[in-house]
């Protein structure tokens, strides 16, 4: 059955090709180099994802106040029915819809995932509290439990991320029954040994702070945490969290805006040695790559969201980094070696 479109594909050809009053063998011989020079084009194309290689995706729209835009579940089509949760934060004024690609990478490791959706709105963290230690403990706290407001925020409790983590895997357990999500929930709390929870910039300090104050399964750190400013860092990085620092990891680009205050807060959480590289090698749990992101403000946003290099078709260039970080908090079985799906190379210098 393969071979017929190609043979229809032939006949064609040489049927043009003798109308224009070719030679026959001249035409024969033209079709086929033709039907080769088509098949080579097309071979270079991605095969399309079968029905059980997809994730199913849902988008939950919050019957909540701003900021309301739709929370994402997606998990495997098939497998992995009790593997752990990725809860992600997005960074300021960013939604989950901006993170697909990290999305799909994470439940190809087999991850279930739930982008989250929560009050990042505003300011952001590092602009509002600067060189303020308490603010930065303050802010998080409010963001965290939609409780004890300050004057440096003041977020309701239906705007908080536990409330809305609770009120979201209720609606993927509705939407989705198959994916079995209320096993990350019990008695209204978040099962925090079953959960990695990432972020991008702001959403990454939340994740930290979340850390900080229970022990996940791991906690992975996008251009965050924006929390070290001249030495000073939050009132909570004085003491060690509940996550070991063995389950943490960070990643960033050398070009980053806020990359000096990234670098100084994962010291500051116990995190000493990044490495200098995109290369994922054995041991590594922090990442500073070295790739043309363009501005420093755009390497800020491109380590993770869909704007990343490659991530619109499909092939974003740090898939090699965001897998290995996402295998390394999946299982207690840590791997030693990966290779990127879409090549065997990585980017690990500017170009």
């Amino acid at each position: 059955m393969a071979k017929r479109p190609w043979l229809a594909l032939f006949r064609a050809l040489r049927g043009y090709l003798c109308v224009v009053r070719w030679p026959i063998r001249v035409c024969v011989i033209a079709a086929c180099v033709l039907v080769a020079v088509v098949a080579a084009a097309l071979s270079w194309l991605p095969a399309p994802a079968s029905a059980a290689e997809r994730p199913v995706r849902h988008f939950l729209h919050p019957d909540v106040p701003r900021p309301n835009a739709a929370d994402i579940i997606e998990r495997p089509a098939a497998g992995h029915a009790h593997g752990p949760l990725l809860l992600f934060l997005p960074a300021t004024r960013a939604v989950p819809s901006d993170y697909l690609a990290f999305a799909d990478t994470a439940t190809r490791v087999g991850y279930h995932v739930l982008s989250l959706e929560y009050h990042n709105t505003g300011r952001s963290i590092a602009r509002t509290c600067q060189v303020d230690a308490t603010c930065y403990t303050s802010v998080q706290t409010n963001r965290l439990n939609g409780g004890t407001p300050s004057r440096f925020s003041r977020v309701g409790h239906e705007g908080g991320i536990l409330p809305r983590f609770a009120a979201a895997i209720g609606a993927a357990n509705r939407r989705d029954p198959a994916g079995q999500w209320s096993q990350y929930l019990s008695l209204d709390r978040p099962v925090w040994k079953d959960i990695v929870v990432a972020g991008h910039s702001q959403g990454g300090g939340e994740a930290a702070f979340i850390s900080h104050l229970h022990a996940l399964r791991g906690v992975i750190m996008f251009s965050s945490p924006v929390d070290d400013d001249r030495g000073v860092i939050p009132t909570w990085m004085h003491a060690p969290g509940a996550t070991p620092t063995s389950r943490m990891y960070g990643f960033d680009d050398a070009g980053d805006i806020y990359a000096g205050r990234i670098v100084g807060s994962w010291r500051a959480m116990g995190l000493r040695s990044a490495i200098d590289t995109g290369a994922p090698v054995a041991g590594a749990h922090l990442f500073v790559t070295h790739y043309d992101l363009g501005t420093p403000v755009q390497a800020h946003d491109r380590s993770v969201t869909d704007a990343s290099p490659g991530a619109a078709t499909g092939h974003p260039v740090f898939e090699a980094q965001w897998t290995w970080m996402l295998r390394h908090t999946f299982s207690p079985v840590r791997p030693t070696t990966i290779t990127a799906r879409s090549s065997d190379s990585v980017h690990t210098g500017r170009t």
